[in-house]
């Protein structure tokens, strides 16, 4: 009976290996570009959404948390995008004389 057990254990880790080893090969050979260019918004939204942990803007710039990874740092220019000469817009912050 014991024998009939442990045959079955590994049967199914045997299954959950092999079902890994394909999950693998899907994600290795996924074109990530075309996936996202046939997606629609709302798609791309769910995949942001569930990827991004969080976002801080910052005068020069990003801090994205992606989730299950570090943070990365990315400059404004990195992404076509102008910096901000100032954090504040406030005109009475920017310029305190009022000037």
């Amino acid at each position: 009976m014991q024998v009939a057990e442990e045959t079955d254990e590994v049967l199914a880790e045997n299954d959950q290996h092999a079902l890994f080893e394909d999950l693998v090969r899907t994600l290795r050979d996924l074109d990530a570009h075309t996936f996202w260019e046939d997606s629609e918004a709302r798609d791309r939204r769910h995949l942001v959404e569930e990827m991004v942990a969080g976002l801080s803007v910052f005068p020069d710039h990003l801090e994205v948390t992606v989730t299950g990874a570090t943070t990365f740092n990315i400059l404004y220019g990195e992404i076509g995008m102008k910096g901000s000469d100032c954090w504040c817009r406030r005109a009475d912050v920017n310029n305190p004389t009022g000037a």
